[in-house]
């Protein structure tokens, strides 16, 4: 009856007397939850919001099932700026009454305000597929891109997930795929055909692979949902965010990588020489986010793990993998730089990715906190190397500038800096500018370099070119019948291949070639000193002196039959 009075009066404009009925008697309905769901729709007509709200929900209480009760109720909350919950009622509306078109509606201007436009779309029931203007063309995938990319991501033995959408709501569920990540299945993530989940955790109990997840917090993109321009503010401070970081972890030479994983968060990712123990890795990521406090309180910093908390113990949890398509937004998984922008060639860039060893990742406990600021400087070895051999400066300048180093030069540069343990490290560095640049590559020759550095003879006669061009006069300490090499700037002390040594186990031919290379040496060396000679004794008698004292004795200067040379007094 003051349900039937309460719309007679709101119907004649008697707008204060129904308010006063409405108020007063909404709560009667008993247990009709159509009564409920009128009184919630009069509550909605004199603009009171939360009595409204009430009168809905006791509606449903009643019939929880109810699609018009659940949609009028995600409605009032959407117009209210409740975005959540919003969402949450009008989920159940779809999933209970999947023809119901406001609803469906409703939910897919939510996903789309939300970034997930693949998700709207499997809502609106329609792929919505629009004619690019300009063409795509697929990637050439090589059995090498495919081959990294399995090194990379290597997890659980047998067992993989894929990414789906739900028929009805657009939610995000994973397939379990009972087998081995293989090659072709690499590939077709790659080319978007499917979207791999990996699973990284073995059955010991170990990972090779992990991040760091920086998003907004829920409830502060569904607060701010129809206000875009915060929304890119929490966007950037995202991004922001993981510069950070990645800018801390490289003052301890920590190499880490941002990928944007779609929904205004990014990922730091950290890749492992080998497989480490969960536990393990779980800590080092701790004391990492524990070092660049969080710079804004609606976003949320955490570690993505093989496992998540399920309220008693742990359940393994698929990892969305880069490079592939998000079903949900319809967007790449992409490695980006710190400033947001995708490397134009993800496949080249995977290639350039560092592992962390083992005496890496547990230096990051050694230290109380990993400092943010400053820098990894170069060791003292290579500082001393490039002020001394001006050939090492040249070829490390244009490795640094992005220039491809031909294969002379680059061997070069590995039988120095690669032979010393104070420099080895630091080869990647030098090289990653270069296009061609593989860190897999790279460790391999490394690992298979031969104990023997290269000799100033063989530099000069593989880049004639760069040895014309700049001055190179070293001068080493060359007893107990050691070469000349750039080598001994890094390692002054090392005893290189003598005659003696070279005798030891060698057949005729070797000791025959070893005697040519030997006498070739002794003729260089001869030069050497020829030239030293004339310098120092022009310089003796420039400045009127007559010897001068070294840390090995004495040069004297004396003339004999009217010329000028040089004795040594030991």
């Amino acid at each position: 009856m003051y349900l039937t009075l309460a719309k007679k009066l709101l119907a004649e404009g008697d707008e204060d007397r129904a308010r006063d009925i409405i108020l007063a008697h909404r709560r009667g309905a008993g247990n009709d939850p159509e009564a409920h769901f009128q009184w919630g729709l009069l509550c909605e007509e004199i603009s009171v919001f939360n009595p409204a709200c009430q009168s809905y929900e006791e509606a449903l209480r009643l019939s929880p099932r109810n699609s018009k009760y659940l949609f009028q109720l995600a409605h009032l909350y959407a117009d209210a700026g409740r975005n959540e919950k919003a969402m949450r009622y009008a989920e159940q509306a779809v999933k209970h009454d999947p023809g119901h078109t406001e609803a469906r509606r409703l939910l897919a201007d939510l996903l789309e305000a939300l970034g997930q436009a693949g998700s709207a779309g499997v809502v609106r029931g329609s792929e919505r597929e629009e004619k690019a203007p300009l063409r795509y063309f697929p990637p050439s995938v090589g059995q090498a891109d495919l081959d990294t990319f399995l090194h990379l991501f290597s997890g659980r033995e047998m067992g993989y997930a894929t990414q789906a959408l739900e028929d009805v709501t657009g939610g995000v569920r994973w397939a379990y795929q009972d087998g081995p990540i293989t090659p072709q299945v690499v590939e077709k993530h790659i080319l978007g055909e499917i979207t791999l989940g990996g699973l990284p955790l073995r059955s010991d109990n170990t990972v090779k692979y992990a991040a760091i997840h920086i998003r907004p917090y829920q409830r502060a993109v569904f607060q701010y949902l129809k206000s875009p321009s915060i929304l890119i503010q929490l966007e950037e401070a995202a991004q922001e965010q993981a510069r950070r970081l990645v800018s801390a972890c490289a003052t301890q030479g920590i190499p880490a990588y941002i990928a944007d994983s779609g929904q205004r968060s990014r990922r730091v990712w950290f890749f492992f020489a080998r497989f480490f123990h969960l536990l393990l890795v779980k800590r080092f990521l701790a004391r990492i986010t524990e070092a660049v406090p969080v710079s804004d309180s609606r976003l949320a910093v955490e570690s993505f793990l093989a496992t998540r908390p399920v309220g008693i113990g742990w359940q393994e949890q698929a990892v969305l993998l880069p490079l592939g398509v998000d079903r949900r937004t319809e967007k790449r998984n992409l490695f980006i730089d710190g400033d947001g922008a995708a490397f134009p060639e993800q496949l080249k860039f995977i290639r350039k990715i560092r592992e962390i060893d083992e005496p890496l990742l547990r230096n990051a406990f050694k230290n109380p906190r990993i400092r943010f600021g400053g820098g990894v400087s170069g060791p003292e070895g290579l500082k001393g190397m490039q002020n001394k051999c001006p050939v090492l400066v040249e070829l490390i300048n244009k490795a640094q500038s992005g220039r491809k180093l031909s294969s002379d030069e680059k061997l070069i540069l590995f039988y120095t800096l690669g032979l010393s343990a104070k420099t080895k490290p630091y080869i990647h560095d030098i090289l990653d500018p270069c296009p061609d640049y593989n860190y897999q590559k790279v460790v391999r020759i490394l690992q298979q370099l031969k104990p023997h550095p290269i000799s100033c003879l063989k530099i000069r006669s593989l880049v004639p070119h760069i040895t014309a061009s700049v001055n190179c006069d070293c001068v080493f300490d060359l007893r107990g019948g050691r070469y000349p090499s750039p080598f001994l700037h890094i390692e002054p002390q090392t005893f290189l291949c003598t005659a003696q040594h070279r005798l030891a186990g060698a057949s005729l031919r070797e000791m025959a070639n070893n005697y040519f290379l030997l006498l070739a040496k002794r003729e260089e060396v001869g030069r050497d000193m020829e030239r030293l000679e004339r310098v120092i004794e022009e310089q003796l008698a420039g400045k009127g002196l007559e010897s001068v004292e070294t840390a090995y004795g004495s040069l004297r200067r004396v003339v004999r039959d009217g010329s000028p040379m040089l004795l040594l007094e030991r």
